[in-house]
């Protein structure tokens, strides 16, 4: 059965730069591009009540991950990969919050351009090699201290190496290689991160990780 192209958003403030970026873009059969913008709109967006996932080159728009949880909360559906350039490594940890999908350096090839888009249309999170090195230099922010300590306790040392993992983007196979059990194995563990930290998707489990510090 033929797979269904991700209808694509892409936001990016310079029309020559916009141009040619929709030009590579439609290029890819994972893509399809039904629609190009100069900023990310700060609320709902009737146009993309139809689209499942929005490109967005950060070029220094204000309030972005306010922005984005914002449209998360109007298009919960809604898949984002952000292109960042020249921004806090800080800045990462809130758009992760946000409920970002992938973020990527601007400067990065096209190949992990195109991991990424295989990444989201697994249901899957995408972190480039900058962004994965800024991520585990990252301090952690304890929120809630007593809560995530508690988060900490119920998981086991098992539980907490394939948290880490699955934040890092590795597919069940690579972790059924990597911990040498099996992909049976994995999957189990994979159900009780979802229960245990009361999260629905992977973007949940890269937020548990990140707030854990599981990453470094």
């Amino acid at each position: 059965m033929q797979k269904t192209s991700l209808k694509t958003r892409l936001i990016h403030p310079y029309p020559i730069e916009r141009e040619a970026l929709s030009a590579w873009f439609r290029q890819q059969s994972m893509i399809e591009l039904t629609g190009e913008l100069r900023e990310l709109p700060e609320r709902y967006c009737p146009s993309f009540e139809k689209a499942d996932l929005v490109i967005v080159f950060d070029h220094g728009i204000e309030k972005l991950p306010a922005r984005i949880t914002c449209l998360r909360k109007a298009h919960p559906d809604l898949r984002l990969i952000i292109f960042r350039a020249g921004r806090s490594v800080s800045d990462i940890r809130d758009l992760i919050y946000a409920g970002v999908n992938a973020i990527l350096d601007i400067t990065s090839d096209t190949d992990e351009w195109y991991s990424a888009i295989r990444a989201i249309e697994k249901g899957q999170v995408f972190f480039d090699q900058h962004i994965m090195q800024n991520l585990a230099g990252l301090p952690v922010i304890r929120h809630n201290s007593i809560q995530i300590a508690e988060t900490e306790r119920i998981l086991s040392i098992r539980e907490k190496e394939i948290l880490a993992l699955v934040a890092r983007e590795y597919s069940t196979s690579r972790i059924a290689s990597e911990l040498f059990i099996s992909i049976k194995t994995v999957e189990t563990h994979r159900r009780n991160l979802f229960q245990k930290l009361q999260v629905k998707n992977v973007v949940g489990l890269t937020k548990a990780a990140l707030r854990m510090g599981v990453l470094g």
